[in-house]
């Protein structure tokens, strides 16, 4: 079982809509900087205005989703904690860097894309999984089920395994009312399948490579798609055909561990980063974490105030460019590293499961967590 302790969400206070980012771009600029966002923007000098005033546009788009994120996660967690106690939420608006790079490889248009604000849910077990997904079918959430994406038992190339869901943002009163209609992206998975992404995006944060996307050194990407595969199996999941014999599948992974050296990488992630907090205080609701490749030292800025926090991410993103820099929303300060573990390269939990298959015997149980 995971090892954190429950935590309880802040419900001594109504957020104010007032002190989050607000609606105040149309439609039609958001379409037009789409495509600008697309391109790639020149160098000239005399476009630096123009720039700065298609960003302005953009972070404004991408921000105005900080309320309906906020509302949703609250709701998410709720929901969660009738099924399994022990479950972790968290928020993130999406970098500005991840929502080009999108908008270049794929026909989404910036007005229409769903993961602009994001929330997860990290439970225990695929028991626990299944009935958060159960109840958002049976329509516990007060807001639209829009899409809904089973890359569980339908993984994607990568392997990446979690259920997905596009929520439509329902205003409960005027004051809202600005916000409804807007997409937020839900994902629900075990804390496993959180284990396996981390270590994706950790090993992403070293090489340079996005193995998120199948880019990079194949030998990676195979090597988590067995991975992902293997502990699907462990997990009562349904085995890609591709890896589903497992005396070939561990054969694979204990190659390619050989071959890339995976375990002495890992273990070298745990003690390289270092990490600097900055007016992180107790009453901190909202935290910018900025993580820099070259010293490997994680950043995290608390924020009270929604609205200056979105301000804050922003610049960081234009400022480091670089560096890969988030703005999340979690209970507590404390919840950070076990939401967000890739930012801290912590990948504990997904090493054990390699060193197990490697040393040649079958992990029976694979929840337990192991960083407080």
């Amino acid at each position: 079982m995971l090892s954190y302790r429950p935590f309880q969400i802040q419900q001594d206070f109504e957020d104010d809509v007032a002190t989050f980012p607000q609606l105040t771009v149309s439609k039609t600029e958001i379409r037009r900087i789409g495509r600008e966002l697309q391109s790639k923007l020149p160098d000239d000098a005399s476009m630096m205005d123009r720039h700065a005033e298609v960003f302005r546009i953009a972070y404004g788009w991408r921000n105005a989703h900080f309320f309906p994120m906020r509302m949703m996660r609250r709701e998410l967690c709720r929901i969660s904690k009738t099924v399994c106690e022990d479950v972790l939420t968290a928020g993130r608006l999406k970098r500005m860097n991840s929502i080009r790079m999108k908008l270049r490889s794929s026909s989404t248009k910036f007005e229409r894309m769903q993961d602009l604000g994001g929330c997860r849910a990290i439970l225990n077990t695929p028991a626990s999984v299944q009935s958060v997904v159960e109840k958002y079918r049976s329509g516990n959430s007060r807001h639209e089920l829009s899409r809904e994406a089973d890359y569980i038992t339908h993984p994607r190339a990568s392997g990446y395994r979690s259920h997905h869901f596009v929520m439509r943002y329902r205003a409960k009163n005027e004051a809202e009312a600005q916000f409804d209609g807007l997409q937020i992206e839900l994902q629900v998975r075990t804390i496993n399948q959180h284990a396996w992404a981390t270590a994706v995006e950790a090993i992403g944060l070293i090489t340079g490579f996005d193995l998120k996307h199948e880019n990079g050194d194949q030998r990676w990407v195979q090597f988590f798609d067995a991975m992902s595969a293997d502990i699907a199996e462990e997990e009562g999941y349904p085995v890609v055909e591709r890896w589903s014999n497992r005396s070939y599948r561990r054969e694979a992974i204990k190659s390619l561990a050989s071959d890339l050296n995976v375990s002495r990488q890992l273990e070298q992630c745990a003690h390289a980063v270092h990490a600097l907090q900055h007016r992180v205080g107790e009453k901190s609701r909202y935290y910018t974490m900025r993580f820099d490749p070259l010293t490997k030292t994680v950043s995290i800025r608390g924020y009270i105030a929604a609205d200056s926090g979105a301000k804050s991410a922003a610049l960081q993103e234009t400022q480091f460019r670089t560096m890969d820099s988030v703005l999340v929303d979690v209970d507590r300060a404390d919840s950070l590293r076990r939401a967000y573990p890739n930012y801290f390269l912590d990948v504990g939990l997904f090493n054990r499961h390699i060193t197990r298959i490697v040393k040649g015997y079958d992990p029976v149980y694979l929840y337990e967590y192991t960083r407080a």
